[in-house]
């Protein structure tokens, strides 16, 4: 543009004088050369005013030029990105809106990068996570040992899944049990008289049968069992009755009618009806309380009796801790546990009342209606309950195992205590014997069990309160096991003694006197089972549960670890 040596013309015919540079820093000027540039043009201005500044400033110009084009190019490129980022979280690109909001992830430390990172539920699918570089070594297993999962107890499958996945075998064996019909029950003297009190009770002196009565039920409390577990958590499962119903209830959860079609049985803590919603046709077993008037013997007065069999009657706090948060068609189908319905009064009858030698009471208890119980099962039809063996003896462990996992005792394990349902299936019922661990089971309301553990049996002998403890359903279980192999209910022999709790007492001392004792009395056990040709590894697990000594008792755990094979559905 400009030629160099002592004067020079410009492009607009400007001359121009050079003369010696001024000192470095000055600010020289050539005043003649500025007035003859105006008004002629103003680029020969311009170059004329860039001629007079230093040559170290001539020389940056083109990198200030280069600076802020670097600049502007910095922020147009962060304003694109910005702005494409948003668009990113309003598309299916995955990131949600001002996730990025403080700039590219990509800018960004990996741990404030992890914290950007969108949960999994909240990615929208088809987006795959912005890749993170890997942490340092040391990073990596600080984070393994934070992110790792607290070690938990072996796991058994539910028992839904464990019905699910049966063996040809299990299924069959399961379909004999379904097709099974109890005979007609006969009902002795006490039976009569119970029923009659109840009739007498529930129709307010008006019937003395109770066969076709019809009777008007208000529920108490919600239907298909508690909303939730002991501590109020969420219900899992459908939250009602057998069907997946919200539970037994009449028109909008009000009353219902029910007719009742027959006594089912009874015992010195209850009566069972068989009864039917007159509107709907469902079915259900009735519970209804009722104890001798002979158990004033124990009370000083009749509102005492009253008082207490009412507290035991409405506490439930033991059947609530076994079936968790399940509702009620959950805790049959998962845990195995019989638990009622719904809970009901009959309109127009009295609270309690005091006939034919019984108290009654009105609170009654609706189940879903089994066919009948595994004791009479075996009683009845002795091949079928051989013939299902392996699939009794299967759901059997589970029930047990779930049981003692809630740590909850039974105090009544029996085949009487197991009902049979229409599809072949059983479940653990008679929930008031049952207690949570180191609490009293109720002498009032619950059932104990002749075939003691030996220590639970001395401490029942010296009148101590009824304590279950960890194992103590185990051992009920081996008893169980033990009688389903081999049709004997006493792998140790009968102790001598008067009455079942004096023949109990006395075996308990034998069996824990010493290991010699406890070994013979395992030896003898051992041979029933292998002359019943019981399978090897069913005998090793019933031998470690019937072991006399609590402590040496093999836990739940340890059998879920050690016989996973037992509780599997498939069989070899």
């Amino acid at each position: 543009m400009f030629s160099r040596g002592g004067s020079g013309v410009s492009e607009a015919g400007i001359g121009v004088k050079y003369g010696p540079a001024p000192a470095e820093g000055s600010f020289g000027s050539n005043s003649q050369g500025l007035e003859g540039a105006v008004g002629e043009d103003l680029e020969g201005l311009e170059g004329s005013k860039l001629l007079m500044f230093p040559r170290r400033w001539r020389r940056s110009r083109p990198e200030l030029s280069s600076l802020i084009l670097g600049l502007v190019g910095v922020v147009l490129f962060a304003s694109f990105t910005r702005r494409a980022l948003r668009a990113a979280a309003r598309s299916d690109l995955g990131a949600p809106a001002r996730a990025f909001a403080s700039g590219p992830p990509a800018l960004l430390p990996a741990l404030r990068r992890a914290a950007l990172q969108p949960p999994p539920q909240q990615r929208r699918a088809g987006a795959a996570p912005l890749p993170l570089p890997p942490p340092p070594p040391q990073q990596q297993q600080q984070q393994q040992q934070q992110q790792a999962p607290p070690a938990r107890p072996a796991e058994f499958s539910p028992l839904r899944k464990f019905e699910s996945w049966l063996s040809p075998l299990l299924h069959n064996e399961r379909a004999l049990l379904a097709a099974w019909r109890p005979r007609e029950p006969l009902h002795d003297q006490w039976s009569h008289q119970r029923a009659r009190a109840v009739a007498l009770a529930l129709s307010n002196g008006q019937a003395t049968s109770l066969e076709g009565l019809v009777l008007t039920l208000d529920p108490e409390g919600p239907p298909g069992g508690p909303p939730g577990g002991p501590q109020g958590g969420p219900a899992r499962g459908p939250p009602g009755g057998p069907l997946g119903r919200r539970g037994p209830r009449g028109k909008g959860g009000g009353p219902r009618e029910l007719r009742v079609v027959k006594v089912l049985g009874s015992n010195n803590r209850l009566l069972v009806f068989w009864g039917q919603d007159v509107e709907s046709n469902e079915e259900f077993a009735v519970e209804v309380p009722v104890i001798s008037e002979a158990r004033l013997l124990n009370f000083d007065s009749e509102e005492e009796l009253v008082g207490t069999a009412l507290a035991r009657i409405e506490d439930e706090a033991a059947a609530a801790q076994a079936r968790g948060s399940s509702s009620s068609s959950a805790a049959a189908a998962d845990r195995g546990l019989l638990v009622p319905l719904q809970r009901a009064r009959v309109r127009g009858a009295p609270p309690f009342a005091n006939l034919e030698g019984f108290y009654v009471f009105n609170k009654l208890s609706l189940t879903e209606r089994p066919l009948g119980t595994l004791g009479e099962l075996r009683s009845q039809a002795r091949g079928t309950f051989a013939a299902a063996a392996n699939y009794i003896a299967r759901r059997l462990l589970h029930i047990v195992l779930l049981l003692e996992r809630s740590k909850v005792g039974h105090a009544n394990l029996q085949w009487n205590s197991f009902f049979l349902r229409k599809d072949g299936t059983f479940v653990l019922g008679d929930l008031r014997s049952s207690a949570a661990f180191g609490e009293p089971v109720s002498h009032l309301m619950g059932a104990i069990s002749e075939a003691l553990e030996p220590e639970l049996a001395l401490e029942v002998a010296a009148a101590k309160p009824i304590l279950l403890q960890q194992t103590t359903n185990l051992w009920g279980l081996g008893l169980l096991l033990f009688d389903l192999f081999t049709g004997s209910s006493k792998p140790y022999g009968e102790g001598e003694g008067r009455g079942w709790l004096g023949r109990a007492s006395r075996l308990a001392r034998k069996l824990l006197a010493d290991d010699a004792a406890a070994a013979a009395a395992a030896a003898a056990a051992q041979q029933q089972l292998q002359q019943a040709q019981v399978p090897l590894r069913w005998q090793q697990l019933i031998l470690r549960l019937l072991h006399p000594q609590r402590a040496q008792r093999i836990r739940a755990a340890e059998i879920a670890e050690e016989f996973p094979d037992l509780l599997s559905p498939a069989t070899d």
